[in-house]
């Protein structure tokens, strides 16, 4: 019995939506779509800052139980492969 109520219950989540989309038409798809891509777009924000990135993860982490996950990070010191300081060229006087 609780297996048929879960697959009713799964195809009802996939079949509703799909329904109330159909019924109301173009600018809800359009409006759906939009939301998606502000989604991806925030999530690539965050992805794309090294700062960002940490605290998000710290925060899910503490939402799932890790508390010591909220304490602040030092921040990491590596440079890029094949970056090296910029040397300062000797001032000529005439």
């Amino acid at each position: 019995m609780k297996g048929t109520l879960r697959h009713a219950r799964r195809a009802a989540a996939v079949v509703l939506p799909a329904g109330l989309l159909a019924q109301l038409g173009m600018p809800a798809l359009a409006a759906l779509v939009f939301l998606a891509v502000l989604a991806l777009a925030a999530g690539c924000w965050v992805i794309s800052n090294d700062g960002r990135s940490d605290r998000v993860t710290r925060m899910i982490l503490a939402r799932r139980g890790d508390a010591r996950s909220l304490a602040p990070q030092p921040p990491a010191t590596t440079s890029l492969p094949g970056s090296r300081p910029r040397r300062r060229r000797p001032v000529r006087r005439s």
